[in-house]
């Protein structure tokens, strides 16, 4: 079974606010379209992002500049 990688996302008004980001079959691809759409997704209310693996949180919250 191919792992499966996703964004969840946190906002002022709590975790879950908005629908997790696509789902990647490697870490290298879930954090390369992090790289390609924080700004996006800081316009959008977004103020951390966290990485979880089938479901397991596996990073610290990655906090997303509001500039």
């Amino acid at each position: 079974m191919t792992p499966r990688w996703v964004w969840e996302y946190s906002t002022h008004t709590g975790t879950g606010a908005l629908p997790p980001s696509p789902a990647f079959v490697s870490r290298f691809d879930a954090e390369e379209w992090l790289g390609a759409h924080w700004r996006d997704l800081a316009r959008r209310g977004v103020t951390q992002a966290q990485l979880l693996r089938d479901g397991l949180v596996v990073t610290t919250p990655i906090p997303l500049p509001d500039h």
